[in-house]
């Protein structure tokens, strides 16, 4: 259970296979970034009740350094690159620095913006539509 991005969850999903079933790491979260693996499991995904995702623990697995390795590759550097990456030429010294023309600033700043509003809600909404596709498949 996660609030306000703190605490544990369910991160690197494998492909369920035919029975249904599938292995996925329990995180400890912190603003939303993965902190530290604590197990990982054979899962059972139920069907939703509310907001989220149900499951059914079925066993205990060996930790998967690859899986880890990945989550944390996508948690601590794709994801933020991704969101970040063009509001870090939307500060004016960066863009001064790189001698980029003053009149494309604002036009600038604003797309960072919008980017920033966009590639956050699309990662959200295929986060979201992941898990459900792995309920209903």
């Amino acid at each position: 259970m996660r609030i306000n991005g703190i605490g544990t969850t369910l991160l690197g999903v494998s492909d369920m296979d035919q029975e249904g079933v599938a292995t996925a790491t329990f995180w400890f979260t912190f603003v939303f970034l993965p902190l530290i693996p604590l197990r990982r499991y054979r899962v059972q995904f139920l069907p939703a009740q509310g907001a989220g995702y149900s499951y059914q623990v079925i066993s205990e697995e060996k930790h998967s350094i690859s899986e880890i390795l990945k989550t944390y590759l996508l948690g601590w550097i794709v994801a933020p690159v991704l969101i970040f990456g063009p509001l870090f030429f939307a500060i004016r010294e960066n863009w001064e620095t790189f001698q980029l023309p003053e009149s494309w600033y604002t036009p600038y700043v604003i797309f960072s913006i919008i980017w920033f509003i966009v590639v956050f809600s699309i990662i959200s909404i295929l986060k979201t539509a992941i898990v459900l596709q792995k309920l209903w498949l």
